[in-house]
């Protein structure tokens, strides 16, 4: 009697436990289904790319609007032959673009300009060219000014190198912070978080830091600045160094213990020698020096296409 009621009961615990097992299975399996479909979804959907199709050229936008100068290809002409959905016969007109710095208009068009859409791709392929240092930090600074984010100004100092004391009166320090020789930071360098900036010496050479690198600024500290290469793949740190003057037309050399940098988002043509780009706009406000410079500022884009010329009407 004993024995066969252990044995019913080893038969039931079978039994329980297979049931549990086949619910325990069909749980998971249903759970299963629902994590699969929930990637299906989410996983993006194949696109099969033909690459027997012709290629089609829509040739050049030969057509213009009469009224606002727009440019239509042939084809979107509608059946009375004209291009009407640019301005609506002329009926809506758009307002003369500010032509003076400083009007409500202007100021407006500047600060609404989104310096966070610009990728690093653009920036490492686009240079704005001028022919003098003048005529950049007059940009640098117009730039910086509508750029988002506190501004921070990092002064030098400056030191005569002589031994002479009657050079030191001649010379104070006021005057040597006026100055800002070619090569040499500005006294005031005045920085904000996410400007391009410069490399003015070879700090580096082995990781790429050299004399025209240009790298985009991520942290401001006292002593240091923090700055990425503009693919944004490595990271570096910048420290004061002292600078010494070398230009020819100077009568004597001063020091100045300053970041070697300098802002970028324009470069001199002379600065910008060897190196190429996909975009390229020359300001030449002012006359270049010779007809060499000129000629080294238009090959720097890989096409004409790419040049833009912005210069005051003779």
């Amino acid at each position: 009697m004993n024995l066969c009621r252990a044995v019913g009961y080893i038969i039931r615990n079978e039994q329980r436990r297979t049931e549990w097992s086949q619910e325990i299975f069909q749980k998971s399996t249903v759970r299963r289904s629902i994590r699969n479909e929930a990637d299906n979804r989410r996983r993006p959907k194949r696109v099969c790319i033909r690459n027997d199709v012709e290629e089609h050229n829509c040739g050049t936008m030969s057509e213009q609007c009469g009224f606002c100068g727009a440019v239509y290809w042939k084809a979107e002409k509608n059946t009375a032959h004209k291009s009407t959905k640019c301005c609506h016969d002329g009926k809506v007109q758009l307002p003369a673009f500010p032509v003076t710095e400083n009007s409500p208009d202007a100021k407006n068009y500047r600060q609404r300009i989104r310096f966070s859409i610009v990728t690093p791709q653009e920036l490492k392929a686009r240079a704005l060219l001028t022919v003098n240092n003048e005529r950049s930090m007059e940009i640098y600074n117009k730039v910086l000014e509508f750029m988002p984010g506190n501004e921070t100004i990092y002064k030098a100092v400056d030191t005569i190198i002589s031994e002479d004391p009657q050079d030191q009166l001649t010379f104070p320090e006021e005057f040597l912070n006026s100055l800002t020789p070619t090569g040499l930071p500005p006294y005031e360098l005045k920085l904000k978080m996410g400007c391009i900036i410069m490399l003015l010496r070879n700090l580096a050479p082995s990781k790429g830091l050299c004399n025209g690198t240009r790298l985009i600024v991520t942290k401001l500290q006292q002593n240091i600045i923090q700055a990425k290469s503009i693919d944004g793949t490595e990271t570096f740190l910048i420290p004061r160094i002292p600078l010494i003057s070398s230009q020819f037309n100077m009568s004597f050399k001063f020091k100045r213990m300053q970041f070697s940098i300098r802002l970028a988002f324009t470069m001199t043509i002379n600065k910008l020698q060897g190196q190429t780009f996909e975009n390229i706009c020359l300001v030449l406000n002012e006359p270049v020096f010779s007809h060499g410079q000129l000629c080294v500022g238009l090959s720097r884009a890989r096409s004409f296409e790419s040049v833009s010329v912005v210069a005051p009407k003779c």
